[in-house]
């Protein structure tokens, strides 16, 4: 005889197993978002040290243009080409630039920079730096540097 009742059907999920799942997804998202932020911070910090070093090479070539196209060599100058604040790259990138710019002295072969401010010679060490604008010149991105002759 046929009763009114009849075995529950055993396909589905019960409640004890949805807490279950919802419990292990976030366990394992906890692990996940921390390293998703770290991996999203060192990307924006590597484009700011390529953008910085894009910038501190530019000079460089800006410096060795205007002694090419006619400006020469006494054009170079930290004058002609004055630090900078603030220069802005777009998306709330900002960067500081400074010039250096040291005698050099060749010796026995060698050119050896000599760490002291150009004043006469045959030679010009040129160091540019570039830093994130608020932060102090240690914090240097970029830098790029070079050495121009008066031939």
């Amino acid at each position: 005889m046929k009763g009114r009742f009849s075995i529950p059907s055993t396909k589905g999920f019960t409640l004890i197993e949805l807490i279950v799942f919802i419990v292990v997804v976030a366990v394992v998202m906890a692990g996940i978002v921390p390293l998703y932020l770290q991996v999203t911070l060192g990307s924006k910090n590597t484009r700011e040290m390529l953008q910085a070093q894009y910038l501190a090479q530019e000079r460089i070539e800006q410096m060795e243009a205007e002694k090419s196209k006619g400006g020469g060599f006494t054009s170079v100058t930290t004058t002609n080409f004055p630090n900078e604040t603030n220069i802005n790259i777009g998306a709330s990138l900002n960067f500081d630039r400074t010039v250096v710019i040291q005698g050099a002295t060749l010796s026995g072969g060698t050119l050896t920079c000599d760490g002291t401010n150009y004043t006469s010679g045959d030679y010009k060490c040129i160091f540019v730096q570039v830093y994130r604008t608020g932060t102090t010149a240690a914090n240097v991105l970029g830098a790029a540097q070079t050495i121009i002759t008066n031939y």
